[in-house]
């Protein structure tokens, strides 16, 4: 198959992430793939950087009939068999092309509800031919609100590489970075500093937890790479406020111990090695899909401590592979960290749990080929489409 992926984002989050992880395992599958993107975008040079081939096209405005023709053009130059869009405008702007003959597949990957207006309703049900939600929480939306036929739909929600992501990754030379003992318990939090990934209540959580568990260590992985944002700096000043100095490793050089028992380690070039260094994985988020961090957790065999909101509850199951907790409540939260804590037992069974529910449920070998189903039935149906036209025409 030939896939042309589109994506209009600057920055880079799991969304970008996952588009680029679904056109690398397209190219190593034997397919063609490549992603048109904005050349300022992070994606650009992150595709530039694993040898992907990205395409620039300049998209800003939902409305862009340059855009759209020069997508037109590319797309049959290429050729390419079917687009896959990504974002709304990048929708927005392949959507004519499926009136030109074009397949077009749209994944949706936010739980934000689309408002069940005309213009809006119409690029979603008529603007591709599938539409693929990453949660089931998202189709049910787009059932109930905006009245979208089920058979139109597939869910695919977050896949990790199990190449990646097993439980043999070695995390001894990131507790060994950040000064964590033996008998520490080590949570984390991996994911862009933004304030619905929640790190605000993990780091809140964590001051209450380590009152009680003196060997409990926490450690916030990621950064916010967007010019301008006021995110590290904030999450810098809610640790100075709960726990009294500067947990910014890069800067402070800070490791792990009783009287300095978290840090902010920034972004890591390694997450899985990252995560692998965890006892436990923390999804704290206020807002989300299904996250890759917890399916990439998973994976690794490590119990997931998330917040019950979007997708979530899809991949953690309660009190097998972990624990749900209500968003927003650093108490709550508190709480589950400190019964993981204290019980090893519960630790390694959820653990045993995780790595086999994330080899059965969430590699991304089974979630491309899921896509590639999505691919193949939407190219039939065009082409039986074009047949009985034929036909009829004749």
């Amino acid at each position: 198959m030939r896939i042309l992926h589109v994506e209009s984002g600057l920055n880079s989050g799991g969304q970008e992430y996952r588009t680029l992880a679904e056109v690398r395992w397209l190219r190593a599958a034997g397919h063609k793939a490549w992603i048109v993107c904005n050349q300022d975008s992070e994606v650009f040079q992150q595709g530039l950087d694993a040898n992907v081939p990205v395409i620039p096209l300049t998209m800003r405005a939902t409305f862009s009939p340059v855009a759209a023709w020069k997508l037109y053009h590319l797309a049959r130059k290429l050729p390419c068999d079917l687009i896959h869009t990504h974002s709304p405008i990048d929708a927005w702007i392949a959507a004519p092309l499926r009136f030109l003959g074009l397949p077009v597949v749209r994944t949706r990957h936010i739980t934000n509800p689309v408002r069940p207006t005309f213009f809006r309703t119409f690029c979603y049900r008529y603007g591709c031919d599938h539409l693929i939600p990453s949660a089931e929480i998202i189709r049910e939306m787009f059932e109930d609100r905006n009245r979208i036929p089920r058979k139109q739909m597939t869910v695919i929600g977050e896949g990790a590489d199990l190449t990646e992501f097993h439980p043999n990754v070695n995390g001894s030379p990131f507790r060994q970075l950040w000064g964590a003992q033996a008998g520490d318990i080590l949570f984390g939090c991996v994911g862009m500093l933004r304030p619905e990934k929640g790190q605000s209540t993990f780091i809140q959580a964590a001051a209450h937890a380590h009152k009680q568990i003196p060997n409990a260590r926490f450690v916030l992985i990621g950064d916010n790479s967007k010019p301008g944002s006021p995110m590290r700096a904030k999450y810098r000043d809610l640790v100075q406020e709960n726990f009294g100095y500067d947990a910014w490793q890069p800067e402070s050089h800070i490791r792990l111990s009783k009287e300095t028992p978290i840090l902010m380690h920034g972004h890591a070039a390694d997450v899985a090695a990252a995560t692998a260094a965890l006892d436990v994985a923390v999804v704290p988020s206020s807002a989300e899909a299904q996250s890759r961090t917890a399916p990439e957790a998973l994976c690794l065999g490590k119990p997931v401590i998330a917040c019950r909101v979007g997708g979530l509850p899809e991949v953690v199951d309660h009190e097998k592979t972990g624990l749900l907790v209500p968003r927003k409540d650093p108490e709550a939260l508190a709480e589950a960290m400190i019964r993981l804590a204290k019980d090893s037992a519960l630790r390694r069974q959820f653990a045993l749990a995780a790595a086999e529910e994330g080899e059965k449920r969430f590699s991304l070998d089974a979630r491309m080929k899921e896509t590639l189903e999505v691919y193949e039935k939407v190219l039939f149906k065009r082409t039986s489409s074009e047949r009985c036209c034929s036909k009829n025409s004749n």
